[in-house]
């Protein structure tokens, strides 16, 4: 059995443009941010591989509230730096 563990993550924030507005709740979207992610694994072997996900940070639907939309934002952003710091000393 082989068993592998996080050595390095790197984290990029992609504005994307929307096609056409679209709304969530009282918020109407023309752009998101996309949160990207190269998580590089090593085995006990020493063997890497790396992977990619993305997913995009929508404010309106992940945390909906009075708070300013950019100040969610921002906050989102620092929670997944916070976790990519994690995964990389994991």
């Amino acid at each position: 059995m082989t068993s592998v563990r996080p050595v390095a993550c790197e984290l990029r924030f992609l504005p994307v443009h929307t096609r056409m507005p679209y709304g969530f709740g009282s918020t109407m979207m023309t752009q998101v941010v996309c949160a990207r992610v190269k998580l590089t694994l090593e085995s006990d072997r020493g063997q890497r591989s790396e992977g990619w996900g993305e997913t995009p940070l929508s404010v309106g639907w992940v945390w909906p509230g009075d708070l300013p939309f950019e100040l969610r934002e921002n906050r989102l952003k620092a929670f997944c730096e916070l976790l990519c710091k994690a995964w990389a000393g994991f």
